[in-house]
């Protein structure tokens, strides 16, 4: 008796091997003549083989269907996407159930704490097993350069110093 088998190839895209097998010759639905197609469906599609069993001269259909699951729609974002080296920065997803950081983070957020821009991905898995991924790049600020001069570094108690500082946008200075 004519059978049909499928196997699934869970790769960069989901292919199926559909083989049939008990006949002589093939027709699929697809216009393949063969025994054996690869198939990668976006969406679930049943597919049709007629075998024909050249001595007897009968035929027989059957139909298997590819069931494709949909998957999850993943979006990452950051709470502060442009930080100075080192600042912690909370990174997360949403659009699934399960998820897993490039930096070894799990759940829907993880805490990073870059030196240079960096961009991290996530894989999201659905509750159907299906997986999808996403990236959000955090801009790191190059840290200024600063110093500070003072007009005397010996002075009399009472003389004003004229300090200044330079290498950043603006100052904040400390005195005790």
């Amino acid at each position: 008796p004519m059978q049909v088998a499928a196997s699934l190839n869970k790769f960069a895209v989901i292919t199926s091997k559909l083989t049939a097998f008990g006949a002589n010759s093939y027709s699929w639905n697809t216009g393949q003549t063969v025994s054996s197609i690869v198939v990668s469906p976006s969406v679930t599609t049943t597919y049709t083989v007629s075998g024909l069993n050249a001595i007897s001269g009968c035929s027989k259909s059957i139909a298997k269907t590819i069931v494709v699951k949909p998957s999850p729609q993943i979006a990452a974002f950051a709470n502060d996407p442009v930080s100075c080296p080192g600042e912690p920065v909370t990174v997360s997803a949403q659009g699934a159930f399960i998820y897993s950081w490039s930096n070894g983070g799990s759940g829907s957020t993880t805490v990073v704490s870059p030196s240079i821009t960096t961009t991290y991905s996530v894989i999201g898995t659905s509750t159907l097993s299906c997986s999808s991924m996403a990236t959000i790049e955090v801009v790191v600020n190059p840290s200024p350069n600063v110093s500070a001069t003072a007009s005397s570094t010996m002075f009399c108690a009472g003389e004003p110093i004229t300090f200044k500082g330079t290498g950043a946008l603006t100052y904040q200075w400390m005195t005790s």
